[in-house]
């Protein structure tokens, strides 16, 4: 740690984000608090404070001192007139008259840099430090960083995460996405992806596969376990949860129609939601049109130290997701890894990147159908004590090995540390020759 801190001591990571703070997003603080226990100094630019979450969160004191460290970007008036007023009085208030006019270049840009908008998109990172790097979360937010770059605001690597939706396209749609990233995939030095299926669309948009390298989202250990002892699985007592937001992808009426055929089979069992989104009363007519919903729990949004509270309460993880309408899919579902790392194993309906975060037959199941009715041999499977015992030491033992955060930690720094060192080596031999 102290070499680590010596090394990593005054250098600057910025973050740059959608909303801050975002429960859903709780990967990004903990990659920002990643950077702050390795001697990093960071900030934090969004596009706005997330004051629906912000309640939930800001009583940690570490979120506390990240939203003091958290600059929102300027957003471009609507009005043309009111915009282009607005951008030099911010280029002569930040010294950046040359910037605004490097980012009005429509042969670097396209057409759409003369309406000022590019200027506007990077404006938090004009009045601070220069950066050492910068790690941008989402693919836009990275194309915001690389215009930074080119228009000499900042100097520094960049890196860009990408997390699913950002690097979806339907078909119809690929040839204008991929005009839409080749400035960012061009001029950005690295990419993260979560999995084998993220890294596969990303090449499909033409990111180059040298520059993509494979970084799962970790799970924390310490706060995601077992119960000491758990309540006994039996036909007479199956608890099931999901955790995700209420929306299509989702897919948690398959565990509202799982729920039903169980128990009309004679299982006692229940089956518990976290999380909020538009799907909420669709999902709750259908609990009460099958007769269960005084057995389907709808808890809402939750901080992290309630779902952990919460999780190892359960005895069988729901991971629900599938392809919506658009072809959309889940491409890691971080959720699986910290419901195995509490000992639950996993029924997966196995869309996107979730099969690779279960061993099937081994620490849960992949169905071969999105058909409830497929589920539930395996459900029987799991109620037998012996077989859960096995499958629950089995699933804490893969994610021990394969997704402990702070492995994921430990890696992510290294690639800060060799980005900015390689980067410092390039500017000193510039200086030489």
């Amino acid at each position: 740690m102290k070499s680590s801190e010596s090394r990593s001591n005054s250098k600057l990571v910025c973050f740059l984000c959608n909303g801050f703070p975002t429960i859903s997003e709780t990967f990004i603080i903990s990659q920002i608090s990643n950077a702050i226990d390795n001697g990093f100094r960071v900030s934090i630019h969004a596009d706005y404070i997330n004051n629906n979450d912000r309640p939930l969160l800001e009583n940690d004191e570490k979120i506390s001192k990240m939203l003091s460290a958290t600059y929102v970007r300027q957003h471009a008036p609507d009005s043309i007139f009111k915009r282009i007023v607005q951008a030099f009085v911010l280029a002569k208030q930040e010294s950046a008259v040359i910037s605004l006019a490097k980012s009005l270049n429509p042969f670097r840009f396209g057409v759409h840099a003369l309406n000022f908008r590019n200027f506007f998109s990077y404006s938090s990172l004009l009045s601070l430090d220069k950066p050492d790097l910068i790690h941008a979360q989402f693919g836009p937010n990275g194309i915001k960083a690389v215009n930074a770059k080119l228009n000499g605001v900042v100097r520094c690597p960049i890196v860009t995460s990408f997390h699913g939706y950002d690097a979806h396209t339907e078909p119809s749609q690929l040839t204008q996405v991929r005009k839409f990233y080749s400035r960012l995939f061009k001029h950005g030095d690295l990419f993260l992806v979560n999995g084998n299926y993220l890294k596969q669309q990303l090449v499909d948009l033409g990111c180059p596969n040298f520059k993509i390298i494979k970084l799962p989202l970790g799970v924390d250990l310490n706060k995601f376990k077992p119960l000491p002892s758990r309540p006994d699985i039996g036909k007479g007592n199956v608890k099931f949860i999901t955790i995700g937001r209420l929306i299509k992808l989702k897919n948690q009426k398959f565990g509202i129609e799982l729920l039903n055929l169980l128990r009309s089979k004679g299982v006692n069992a229940s089956y518990t939601i976290i999380g909020s989104g538009p799907e909420i009363d669709n999902l709750k007519t259908l609990a009460q049109n099958l007769h269960v919903d005084r057995y389907v729990h709808f808890l809402g949004s939750l901080t992290q130290e309630e779902i952990c509270r919460i999780l190892p309460q359960h005895h069988i993880f729901l991971m629900t997701s599938y392809k919506d309408s658009s072809g959309r899919m889940e491409t890691q579902g971080i959720v699986s890894a910290e419901a195995q790392a509490c000992g639950l194993p996993v029924i997966s309906l196995g869309f996107g990147g979730t099969a690779d975060t279960i061993v099937h037959g081994v620490t849960g199941f992949n169905l071969s159908s999105s058909n409830p009715e497929s589920g539930i041999n395996y459900v029987y499977d799991l109620i037998n004590s012996t077989v859960y015992a096995k499958f629950s030491y089995n699933a804490r033992a893969f994610i021990s090995e394969n997704y402990n955060i702070k492995i994921t930690n430990k890696h992510l720094i290294k690639i800060y540390e060799e980005l900015i060192l390689e980067s410092e080596n390039q500017s000193l031999l510039k200086i030489i020759s």
